[in-house]
């Protein structure tokens, strides 16, 4: 059985943003879905912002599909 994992480096991250950033992760987790698509970014950024976070990206322009 494959176990979900998020690792994060919290060093590389800009200060403040770290609670958001992990929230935009466990999105993923709950949409069932991996990050790098440009519709999957969005849609766990449009989930975790309902949950109450920032949104992790302005624009979705850098991202594939």
């Amino acid at each position: 059985m494959n176990q979900p994992l998020i690792v994060l480096n919290f060093s590389e991250m800009k200060k403040g943003s770290e609670m958001d950033t992990v929230a935009h992760e466990i999105a993923h987790f709950v949409l069932k879905q991996e990050s790098g698509g440009k519709k999957s970014e969005k849609e766990a950024d449009d989930l975790s912002e309902k949950w109450g976070f920032k949104r992790c990206y302005k624009s979705y322009d850098d991202f594939s599909g």
